[in-house]
């Protein structure tokens, strides 16, 4: 059990520094930025994937593991993972209407 709640972290680990480098910016006619509702969307759903597998991780760090560093750690990412969900749908969905 421990090492498949290891292996989830480091898949959503994983996963957040991917979502870092996808960018939801396209450049049109060289001088408009448009945002693709696409990889918004791509996105949104990678963020909540690496919701699920940070919160699984913390809860099963909380009662299973007792071990601090994954639990610490996973409590991080979590709310860095949920940040970044929120503002898809608040910054991002402004600017698809």
């Amino acid at each position: 059990m421990k090492i498949i709640i290891r292996i989830l972290f480091f898949i959503g680990l994983l996963l957040l520094i991917l979502s870092y480098f996808i960018d939801p910016y396209t450049i049109h006619d060289e001088n408009l930025i448009v945002i693709d509702g696409d990889v918004v969307a791509f996105l949104k759903t990678l963020y909540a994937l690496t919701i699920l597998i940070f919160g699984c991780t913390f809860f099963a760090s909380l009662k299973i593991f007792k071990n601090k560093f994954y639990l610490i750690f996973s409590f991080i990412f979590l709310i860095v993972s949920l940040i970044f969900f929120f503002k898809m749908f608040l910054y991002f969905d402004q600017f698809l209407e």
